[in-house]
């Protein structure tokens, strides 16, 4: 549940220490695991792998580069609003962690919301929150709206905001 967000974000800062790496498994929610990969970048974890249950093994959470390149292999679009920038991402078929150095982001105004929205695997999404430096990020849940997963301000995680 949304609403449980500050709660979760809690106990990881509270129970998990800076380690070199960890492991996640059992995230399925997309919000959820965003969360706990922001949450233990924050703390100083520098790599993650997140279960894949498709794969059924821990698939790495690479780092994706921010800048233009013509041989971009995602598809992407931007909207941008007064208060955020809507990140819209469609992943070639087949797309896997190994072809991640042919991917690159697009810049962003990072002193604005960064919504994220796409159908995406939890390690891709997790890749592209990592990869921002925006101080409030969203991740859109179909028929909910866009979930707080970072806040590095007022830390209202779990909030939920819709956009038209």
């Amino acid at each position: 549940q949304p609403n449980k967000a500050p709660s979760l974000y809690k106990y990881l800062k509270e129970y998990y220490g800076k380690e070199e790496k960890y492991q996640i498994y059992g995230a399925r929610s997309l919000w959820a695991s965003c969360l706990v990969a922001s949450c233990l970048a924050e703390i100083g974890v520098e790599e993650l792998a997140v279960y894949g249950h498709m794969s059924e093994n821990y698939i790495p959470v690479p780092k994706i580069p921010v800048g233009d390149n013509e041989n971009n292999l995602l598809a992407l679009s931007i909207e941008e609003e007064n208060d955020y920038v809507l990140l819209k991402v469609v992943l070639p078929t087949h797309f896997t962690p190994k072809v991640c150095d042919r991917a690159f982001l697009p810049l962003v105004d990072t002193n604005k919301k960064l919504l994220l929205s796409g159908r995406m695997p939890s390690w891709f999404a997790m890749s592209v929150i990592l990869s921002y430096s925006n101080k409030e990020k969203y991740i859109h849940t179909p028929g909910i709206g866009f979930i707080k997963v970072e806040d590095r301000k007022s830390n209202k995680l779990g909030e939920i905001i819709t956009v038209s």
